[in-house]
């Protein structure tokens, strides 16, 4: 095997490495077996397509990224040229551009581009979902694979850093209820929402862009809300919360379509378990026979700290 093909083959996933073995003849020669089907590629969703950062990935064996996302053309939706010049840029390193983030993120409602969705406004989350699908065509057209995206009120939460000793002293950031309460953070502007209200904003966003998903073969990755935190903490029931599984359960049943499932973040779905190493593989079996395991997040990039 060629060392590039080796180097590849190595970084290409942890399931469906290449195998080795000795064949069983009197020569003693010894052959390679065919490689298993990669069902897993590391990639990676930092640093966006520039020639440095391509360069650097591609030096590093990872030939899979998430490339943020093309420009945005005020009140229509991303710009097709520019997805598309991303999209060249990454091939001349061999790497393929497999994901975008959707402009439903994690930054909370008080800082969301597309606000009304989440607040369940209407008619302005109707207009905003016409420039979601629309940015559904143009990642279709450019071959995007996958768009992250969250749907989340409350930003992602963090109480401070916790240097860890088992862990080399490595620092991680963590969220610990307690102190939540004792920062007595204000509401956001969306006030109390209960779980069926979240429920119903999601169902409303996604009865609308889901078919537009399917003609266009983007599939939809979902990252739960980060950290699950106990119903009512600052007037928001999260839809992943306080059980875990079952609000992932839920989510995964709203829809049985190939184009509805996780960006499956190990980290924070194991902040709201209270045995993250029993717990979890129950939940991936599950997800993962679903076949909704659209993209998949190390746990050491979520620090965890038990909400009690």
């Amino acid at each position: 095997m060629k060392r590039k093909s080796f180097i590849r083959v190595l970084t290409a996933g942890s399931v469906g490495a290449a195998t080795f073995g000795t064949e069983p003849s009197n020569a003693g020669t010894i052959r390679s077996e065919r490689p298993k089907k990669v069902l897993m590629k590391v990639g990676c969703q930092s640093g966006g397509t520039s020639i440095e950062n391509l360069e650097f990935k591609a030096r590093h064996g990872v030939y899979n990224m998430d490339g943020g996302s093309p420009k945005t053309i005020a009140g229509k939706g991303w710009d097709l040229d520019d997805s598309l010049k991303k999209k060249e840029a990454c091939e001349k390193y061999g790497i393929s551009l497999d994901a975008y983030h959707f402009p439903l993120g994690s930054s909370g409602i008080d800082k969301a581009e597309y606000p009304n969705v989440m607040l369940g406004k209407s008619p302005e989350r109707d207009r905003e979902i016409e420039i979601l699908q629309q940015m559904i065509q143009v990642a279709g057209k450019t071959g995007i694979k996958v768009l992250n995206y969250n749907t989340t009120i409350l930003p992602v939460l963090r109480t401070g850093r916790t240097s860890d000793p088992k862990r080399g002293n490595a620092a991680y950031n963590t969220w610990n209820y307690e102190e939540a309460l004792r920062q007595n953070a204000p509401k956001t502007i969306a006030g109390d929402v209960s779980i069926e209200q979240m429920f119903e904003r999601i169902t409303y966003l996604l009865d609308r862009i889901l078919p537009v998903a399917k003609e266009y073969k983007v599939k939809l990755a979902n990252h739960i809300a980060d950290p699950p935190t106990p119903i009512g903490y600052r007037g928001i029931a999260r839809w992943n919360s306080p059980d875990v599984f079952k609000g992932i359960q839920r989510f995964a049943k709203l829809y049985d379509s190939e184009y509805h499932g996780f960006n499956f973040c190990i980290g924070s779905i194991a902040e709201g378990l209270n045995d993250p190493k029993t717990e979890i593989m129950p939940i991936i079996k599950w997800v993962g026979e679903r076949n909704q395991i659209f993209k998949v997040m190390p746990a050491q990039q979520c620090g965890r700290l038990q909400a009690t």
